[in-house]
């Protein structure tokens, strides 16, 4: 599946930016099966523990909560299996969850059950990569993966998805919209 859309114009060269989405089927061995659904669990509870966080004191944001990442991922052994880029994404989930419920646009934003919660992102190129019909997560492995198409564009993030007992990744590539005279 791919979906391109425009996104706005780049602030230096003045040409508009395409962002293209791809969605691949992975297929995860058993072991990295269980690696998965731990990382997805990690990020669940790191989720409802910011939340609780921010239901008690609402001077708490998202600066704060990122700073005492660091400090929670010395004492939690399950923080550190996962990449932090990963968990700062998380922070930044719910952030973007709180800034939608003050704007209006949503509720207020509730604490994930288990099996509600279904993804993470890679959200730097740096911690997934693609090598010969594999997708390299960091803390993950190499997974196998099916790619219908190659991506076209520099790759920007990587989300990890499971739907019921299957697993995806999509993908998002940034690439210039070039003007063509005819």
């Amino acid at each position: 599946m791919l979906k391109i859309y425009i996104e706005h114009y780049d602030e230096i060269n003045q040409e508009p930016k395409i962002i293209r989405s791809y969605k691949f089927r992975i297929y995860p061995s058993e072991e990295q099966t269980k690696v998965l659904n731990d990382t997805v669990e990690t990020c669940r509870h790191l989720y409802n523990d910011s939340l609780g966080e921010r239901s008690i004191d609402w001077d708490v944001d998202y600066w704060v909560q990122k700073q005492l990442l660091t400090l929670r991922r010395e004492d939690n052994k399950y923080y550190k299996q996962v990449h932090s880029q990963v968990l700062q994404d998380v922070l930044l989930r719910l952030d973007k969850a709180y800034q939608a419920f003050f704007n209006k646009l949503a509720k207020f934003p509730r604490f994930k059950k288990r099996r509600k919660y279904n993804s993470f992102t890679y959200p730097q190129y740096g911690g997934f990569q693609f090598k010969s019909n594999r997708l390299v997560l960091s803390f993950i492995g190499a997974i196998r993966i099916r790619m219908h198409q190659i991506p076209v564009g520099v790759l920007k993030t990587c989300t990890v998805i499971r739907d019921v007992d299957q697993w995806y990744a999509f993908c998002q590539t940034c690439s210039q919209l070039r003007y063509c005279c005819i």
